[in-house]
């Protein structure tokens, strides 16, 4: 689908497709057997659910839409993009959704409240945010899980630092493709993200060993559980049980490679590959 169609999508004149759509997705979901049907049924309920919440945001950003002081702020906004792009990212990370804010660019920009320069600084910002509450979310995590969310805040905030001294121009590449102003801001919300995936797609690997080389892996402990933790897990069933899970995996590692080593040492008559095997023994029955 195009960035147009994108745009008609989340234009006003199809707000009265969210109930229909919801309870099309739901009576989808309910009598579906198969995962691709439940699949597709969740795609509907998303999409609703967008419309919906637009149409929210509308209302409930309209009283202030004309409010004086609504109106000074985007002007000093306005004014300095690089001040809009923190803001937005805030709200995003305050908000934990980047498209929330992009409803909201796009309701305020229906309004004529935001310039098509400034939509574009804060769908940048909301795009950036929508990556730091990930971040704030794998903070305990180990360095695999980082990595993916470091990379993904590293690739939006060089795409924001490459775009934004261009906003002005894009602004009139996108206003002459599109002269709804809300259909602009979706507009730079879709080509924003394509062109980050064009162009970063054919570095991963170099990106991938950048982020190794500034997040290595931690040591790990010899001996004791490695994916039990009290601290954060227990409150959480499905985390918890999927430690207890890969620590009985880790087991059955264990108990593999004993059986291994000792077979080895049968069968090449190598009693100094077994001398470990009783330690190993001692980790399983501690684990």
């Amino acid at each position: 689908m195009s960035v147009r169609a994108w745009s008609r999508v989340f234009s006003p004149s199809t707000f009265f497709l969210a109930p229909l759509m919801i309870a099309f997705g739901v009576s989808a979901f309910g009598f579906s057997h198969s995962k691709p049907a439940k699949g597709l049924s969740r795609a509907v309920l998303g999409l609703a659910l967008m419309l919906l919440s637009l149409r929210l945001l509308g209302q409930a950003t309209e009283p202030m839409q004309h409010s004086p002081v609504l109106v000074a702020l985007m002007e000093s906004l306005d004014a300095v993009p690089v001040l809009a792009v923190i803001v937005a990212a805030v709200l995003a990370i305050a908000s934990s959704s980047s498209l929330a804010i992009v409803l909201l660019a796009m309701s305020l920009a229906a309004s004529g409240t935001v310039t098509p320069a400034l939509g574009i600084a804060l769908v940048l910002g909301a795009n950036l945010g929508g990556a730091g509450s990930p971040i704030l979310g794998t903070l305990r995590h180990g360095a695999m899980a980082r990595r993916v969310t470091m990379g993904n805040m590293l690739v939006r905030l060089i795409g924001c630092v490459a775009i934004l001294p261009f906003s002005e121009t894009a602004a009139r590449l996108l206003s002459d493709i599109s002269h709804d102003p809300a259909a602009l801001v979706v507009d730079t919300h879709i080509a924003f993200n394509i062109l980050l995936a064009v162009i970063m797609l054919p570095i991963l690997r170099p990106l991938s060993a950048l982020l190794r080389r500034f997040l290595p892996e931690a040591a790990e402990l010899d001996g004791g559980p490695r994916h039990l933790d009290l601290n954060s897990s227990l409150g959480t069933p499905a985390l918890a049980l999927a430690g207890g899970a890969r620590e009985t995996l880790r087991i059955g590692d264990c108990i593999t490679t004993m059986l291994q080593t000792n077979l080895d040492a049968l069968r090449k008559n190598d009693p100094a590959r077994s001398s470990g095997i009783a330690a190993m023994d001692d980790e399983v029955d501690q684990l």
